[in-house]
């Protein structure tokens, strides 16, 4: 097959996967807003009439409407907008199991290599590093910034999805983790790995991080990215999902639970530390493989076509121009 061939259907396959991208981030964005528009008139309902059947059993005299009830609705909408997220993975599911059958799912959960347990060791190891990385890269931020009274950590504290309420935990770390892997790692990666491994782990990875929407998190996300790529290409797509979802459950909910337990400085103590710990353990491992990391990195390397197809595809042109908007706001939050 000709260069020119190949490169039309990789930038058809591209165009396909980017396609499906938007439309599951347009259904996620009308869900969340039904969840969200759906608790805020119910909550607004009920509150009228409250207040109406008050007025009739004291004769029409009653306080009223407490002036700031809208938002205690709002709030409460908002704490349970992961329902909508939870909706829409369901829902994005179900459009990809008429779209692709249900032998596609029995497809990409077939079997690779077996795990070994020292690979799944190293694999927690660099995603601790991935993690190491960001931290410095914000404390590294936060110490350039600080002078024009900008702090990413505090911005980060107040605008993470946090997982205190029963919908965004469901979501954050079970709903999301799998829903994300069956479509970057499942979907995207799959379709475009015939065209090169390779390319297809780092495209996926790509559209991962990008798709979080966070300058913050996206290296991060793009790290994961490679890693669960590697892990669903060469073993089984489960052990992404398992990784993933230790991330967010694990590190992400359950270690900042326990270690606000410990005195500030000490919390903050043991976090560098398993970081550090995790970092030295990839470090060992890559150094200790290191002529099989470079023959796998080597043995497909990117071509020209590959590229050219990929970044021209439509599709995948308006995905990543959504996804930077989202990034540009944030960043526009960060500053004000």
């Amino acid at each position: 097959m000709d260069e020119r061939t190949k490169q039309k259907q990789l930038w058809t396959a591209s165009n396909v996967q980017g396609g499906a991208l938007l439309i599951y981030r347009v259904i996620m964005n009308v869900a969340v807003f039904l969840v969200v528009f759906a608790i805020a008139m119910l909550g607004a309902m009920t509150a009228v009439f409250a207040a109406a059947f008050d007025a009739f059993i004291h004769n029409g005299e009653t306080g009223g409407i407490s002036p700031d009830f809208m938002e205690t609705i709002m709030e409460t909408a908002m704490d349970n907008m992961g329902w909508g997220y939870i909706a829409a993975v369901v829902i994005g599911l179900l459009i990809l199991l008429l779209w692709k059958k249900p032998c596609w799912f029995v497809e990409i959960c077939s079997p690779g290599e077996k795990m070994k347990p020292s690979v799944l060791l190293a694999a927690i190891c660099m995603m601790l590093f991935a993690q190491f990385f960001v931290q410095v890269f914000v404390l590294l931020a936060d110490a350039l910034l600080g002078s024009f009274g900008v702090s990413i950590t505090e911005f980060l504290e107040e605008n993470s999805a946090s997982t205190d309420s029963l919908s965004m935990f469901l979501y954050i770390t079970i709903a999301a983790p799998i829903s994300e892997e069956i479509l970057f790692r499942g979907l995207v990666m799959r379709s475009l790995q015939p065209h090169g491994k390779q390319f297809a782990i780092f495209t996926s990875a790509l559209l991962f991080a990008l798709f979080h929407g966070n300058p913050v998190q996206i290296p991060f996300a793009f790290l994961m990215g490679l890693l669960l790529g590697y892990l669903t290409q060469r073993y089984h797509i489960g052990w992404a999902v398992l990784l993933h979802i230790l991330n967010n459950l694990v590190l992400g909910d359950l270690l900042p639970r326990l270690l606000e337990q410990f005195p500030h400085e000490w919390g903050d103590l043991l976090f560098w530390l398993l970081l550090i710990a995790g970092s030295i353990g990839a470090t060992i491992y890559a150094l200790r493989h290191r002529d099989t990391i470079k023959r796998i990195w080597n043995d497909e390397p990117f071509q020209n076509w590959q590229l050219k197809a990929f970044f021209t595809s439509p599709c995948i042109l308006i995905l990543m121009g959504l996804c930077s908007i989202d990034a540009l706001l944030v960043v526009a939050l960060l500053l004000i």
